[in-house]
C-alpha cells in the first residue's frame, strides 16, 4: 500500500515541479508574502498575479534543485570512501573457495537474465535498460545502477531462489503456486524469497517479475527525467 501512495506522490511532485499549478503557485506566493514584509504587495493572489509569478518560480526551482544537486555532489565528494559490505540475507550459503579470485557468470545466470528482460520489457509505463551484477553469494538484476535492484537470484545452492523488494503478502497473491519466504535480513525495505526448481520457473511468474520492476522504477523515473530536464535548462 506504501509502494503506492509513494508512486502516486512522486508523480504528483514531479508534475508540480516542471509544470507548477495555479494552486501551487497560489500557495508558494501567499507564503513568500507572509514570510517577511519586503514581500508584501497590495491587493488579492488573482490570475494576473499568477501569471506574473508563473515564470518566476519556475526559476526559483531550478534553481533549488540544482543549488541541492550541487551540495550533494559536493558533500559526496568532501568525504572519504568507505567500503561498505552488504548483509548476508542467504542462509544457506555455499561455503566459498579462497583461493577463487574471478566471478564466473553462469549460463543458466545469463538465460535467467535475459528472461527476466524480456518480462520487463512487456511493460507499457517504464523503459529502464536491465544490467546484472554477479557477486559470490548472488546475481543481482538493477535498473543501471546496483542500489536499483529489483531482483537477486540464489541458483547456485540446490535450491534455488529469488529475492524481491515486496512485502510477504504482495508476492503471495502473485506467486501463489510457489514457496514464499519473508526475509529477515535489512534490506531497507520489505523484501521476500521465492523458492524456485529451475529457471524456467520465471516464465511462470511473470506477474510477479513485472511488479518488481515496476515497483522499483516508479522509484526512479520522475526524478531521472527532472533532473535531465533541468540540465538540459541551465
Amino acid at each position: 500500500e506504501e509502494m503506492v501512495y509513494v508512486k502516486g506522490m512522486t508523480q504528483l511532485v514531479g508534475n508540480l515541479l516542471r509544470s507548477p499549478s495555479e494552486k501551487f503557485i497560489h500557495f508558494l506566493v501567499s507564503e513568500l508574502r507572509a514570510s517577511d514584509s519586503k514581500y508584501e504587495f497590495s491587493g488579492n493572489i488573482n490570475t494576473k498575479v499568477v501569471n506574473k509569478f508563473n515564470p518566476i518560480i519556475k526559476k526559483s526551482i531550478q534553481g533549488s534543485l540544482l543549488d541541492l544537486m550541487t551540495s550533494s555532489l559536493s558533500r559526496e565528494m568532501s568525504q572519504p570512501v568507505k567500503v561498505e559490505v552488504e548483509p548476508e540475507i542467504e542462509e544457506e550459503e555455499q561455503p566459498q573457495d579462497p583461493q577463487e579470485s574471478r566471478i564466473l557468470t553462469t549460463a543458466e545466470e545469463i538465460a535467467a537474465f535475459e528472461k527476466i528482460k524480456a518480462i520487463t520489457q512487456t511493460s507499457k509505463s517504464y523503459s529502464f535498460e536491465l544490467k546484472y551484477r554477479d557477486t559470490t553469494s548472488y546475481f543481482g538484476i538493477n535498473l543501471g545502477k546496483t542500489t536499483w535492484w529489483f531482483l537477486r537470484l540464489y541458483l547456485s545452492s540446490q535450491k534455488k531462489s529469488f529475492i524481491v523488494r515486496l512485502s510477504v503478502d504482495e508476492v503471495k497473491s502473485l506467486a501463489s503456486k510457489f514457496e514464499v519466504q519473508e526475509v529477515s535480513a535489512s534490506l531497507g525495505d520489505a523484501a521476500s524469497k521465492v523458492i524456485i526448481s529451475s529457471v524456467s520457473d520465471l516464465d511462470k511468474l511473470t506477474s510477479l517479475i513485472l511488479r518488481c520492476y515496476e515497483a522499483e522504477a516508479a522509484k526512479h523515473q520522475t526524478l531521472t527525467q527532472d533532473l535531465i530536464k533541468i540540465e538540459k535548462s541551465a
